[in-house]
């Protein structure tokens, strides 16, 4: 059984433990895959049928077709301006045995820089010349490293073709020779590579070797960013302990678990240094910005837009974007935005870039990760710093419910005090904000914006940016493209009802999006999950809905009512049919997403046939409205 990451942490000396870092270390600092950059090379240098080479061989291609400069000088452009975040900004707090790296990038020597801590590099057999410091860090990249190589007139080279690794042993045999020593006699952290690595097998080979047959102390952890039981078995079954997440994750357990006095970074100019362990559960924006490429096929899948997707173009401008900039950049405007709304608007793309906007205009802009714990005594922190550099960030927090009562204490900590340098904004939804209470230091220093349908001017800019972007063009759906400008806005405006979700669903029909509907309703209460799932499953099947058949069918008792509407505020609706009959409808906000939801949460006929039954035999044919019911149940293509 694989061990939990605070027992990993708790095991970790650094002093005594080898660090090895794989290629999964640098991907959440923006560089790519082996099988992203082995795509961006064939597309660059048009090889036909790319996808077919592993890396090494289609370097190996595009160096004989072209020349070793060329190849070099493409994969250092393409990693020379990425910058360290997260767990490898806490990489320098720690004193370890050795570091040694697969990664040709500087995202090491870059983290170490930012603080003002020296590192010594070696990345070939010429490299150990025998100055430095012996109190020095120490880097060892096995791989080379992205300033030297022979293409330069340099002793070294990159390895990257599958020339460089048959020599790899000529260039690099100090650098073995180094980790097997140091093998004998430390424990051994292998960090972002995959258990099904050979690479990684033959060091675990290596390392166990010395230690069974030699007696020698430490252990062997292997963390695995990518989950796969079976094969942490065989690897514990050799003595080896294995540990499932990310780096950032890593550094989150080791800060935590490492004494107050060991959390203290060098000067550096970043806000966050006065708070290292903030480092691990936040991105920076200029960061960010600086570092992702962008990911066009998640993003219309029904993911939020990154920072660098914005940066490119792929986003239209939202109205909320342009009051968040204003906010947040007056010094007399409220010190915290609430974004409300429903799965699908665009809440987060919109937080984003209103921050990517801020950001270019020199304050400091932090997300948060949602994945870790928010830290308020961290962030009271930084705000003090801000306040000592007469400076003003803003902090985003998406899904703030979960975070509510740490929020709460923050703001009133913030309120208490005489100026107020943190700005804050807060993402949530209705049926998660409403219910939750909150601190009324939040109410009086907070403006609230709901964001639901597209507005005309909205509408024009998703349609501009649809005309404008041969990327985002090639992923509309034919049927949609066929119309004109006119008729698309109509459809979008009439059939859609301007809706965000089922705008995107007409315009690009990627079954990916309707994953933004069910983690929706994944998030909800299960008393409101199942009042959800019958109404959306009623409407589906043509069901006329209303108040007292939900309820003849749920048990609702009357005096609950107004607060399920309110906790399903914006997902579910409420309309007068008749005031003198006391009948009030129920609607899923759009019919595209009570079928969506219906055709997931329904999928088993033998469900489906029980919620039909349970209608028909619920059903008052006295009422008019529940008689049209029956013909439209037996008309649909989804009914009888």
């Amino acid at each position: 059984m694989a061990i939990d990451l605070t027992i990993l942490a708790r095991q970790i000396t650094p002093e005594e433990t080898v660090l090895v870092l794989g290629a999964g270390v640098s991907i959440p600092s923006g560089a790519p895959t082996g099988n992203e950059l082995r795509d961006e090379l064939g597309a660059h240098f048009s090889i036909d049928g790319y996808e077919v080479f592993g890396l090494a061989d289609l370097a190996t291609i595009v160096e004989d077709r072209t020349n070793r400069y060329s190849l070099v000088s493409f994969i250092r452009k393409r990693i020379k301006n990425l910058q360290p975040t997260g767990g490898l900004l806490s990489l320098p707090i720690f004193d370890w045995a050795g570091i040694f790296s697969t990664n040709y990038d500087d995202l090491i020597e870059k983290a170490f820089k930012r603080c003002n801590k020296s590192l010594s590099v070696f990345s070939s057999n010429h490299d150990f010349h025998g100055s430095g410091h012996t109190s020095e860090q120490n880097l060892f990249k096995f791989h080379g490293t992205i300033e030297k190589d022979v293409c330069n007139g340099s002793n070294s080279r990159l390895i990257v073709t599958s020339t460089d690794y048959d020599q790899v042993t000529d260039y690099r045999e100090a650098l073995y020779a180094r980790l097997k020593d140091m093998m004998f006699s430390k424990s051994v952290l292998i960090v972002g590579q995959s258990l099904i690595d050979p690479d990684l097998r033959s060091l675990v080979d290596e390392a166990q070797r010395l230690k069974t047959t030699s007696g020698a102390p430490g252990k062997i952890y292997i963390l695995a960013f990518t989950r796969n039981d079976d094969l942490a078995t065989v690897f514990q079954a050799r003595g080896l302990q294995v540990c499932f997440g990310g780096i950032d994750e890593l550094f989150s357990a080791l800060l935590r678990a490492a004494p107050a006095e060991q959390l203290v970074l060098s000067i550096t100019t970043d806000v966050l240094g006065s708070s290292p362990i903030l480092e691990p559960a936040t991105m920076t924006v200029t960061t960010e910005l600086t570092n992702q490429n962008g990911q066009l096929e998640r993003m219309f899948s029904g993911r939020p837009a990154s920072y660098a997707d914005i940066a490119r173009g792929w986003t239209f401008d939202r109205e909320i974007t342009d009051h968040l900039e204003a906010q947040h950049t007056s010094e007399v405007d409220m010190p915290i935005s609430v974004i409300l709304g429903v799965a699908g608007v665009g809440k987060t793309t919109a937080v984003r870039k209103a921050l990517s906007r801020i950001t270019s205009r020199g304050m400091e802009c932090w997300e948060h990760k949602n994945d870790f714990a928010f830290e308020v005594d961290s962030w009271n922190k930084v705000d003090d710093e801000l306040t000592k550099r007469k400076e003003t960030g803003v902090l985003f927090i998406d899904e703030a419910h979960l975070f509510l009562r740490q929020i709460n204490r923050l703001v009133e900590i913030l309120s208490a005090k005489k100026q107020w340098s943190l700005r804050l904004i807060f993402v949530s939804s209705r049926p998660h904000w409403n219910p939750r209470l909150k601190s009324s230091e939040l109410f009086k220093n907070s403006k609230e914006y709901e964001l639901s349908r597209l507005s005309i001017s909205e509408l024009n800019g998703l349609l501009d940016l649809l005309d404008a972007n041969k990327d985002i063009r090639k992923l509309i759906e034919d049927k949609f493209l066929g119309f004109a400008r006119l008729q698309r806005f109509e459809r979008l405006k009439e059939r859609c009802d301007s809706d965000m979700f089922v705008c995107m669903k007409n315009i690009f029909a990627f079954q990916g999006i309707d994953t933004i509907i069910l983690e929706e309703f994944a998030s909800l209460h299960s008393d409101m999950q199942d009042i959800y799932k019958l109404v959306a499953g009623m409407q589906s099947i043509g069901t006329k809905v209303h108040r007292e058949l939900v309820r003849r069918l749920t048990g609702l008792e009357a005096e609950n009512v107004s607060r399920v509407l309110d906790d399903l505020e914006g997902i579910i609706e409420e309309y007068t049919v008749s005031t003198k009959d006391g009948i009030y409808g129920w609607r899923v906000r759009h019919p595209l997403i009570a079928s969506i939801l219906a055709k997931y949460k329904y999928s088993d006929q033998d469900e489906l046939y029980d919620l039909f039954e349970r209608v028909v035999v619920t059903i008052n044919p006295a009422y008019r409205f529940e008689a049209q019911s029956i013909i439209e149940m037996c008309d649909l293509e989804t009914g009888i």
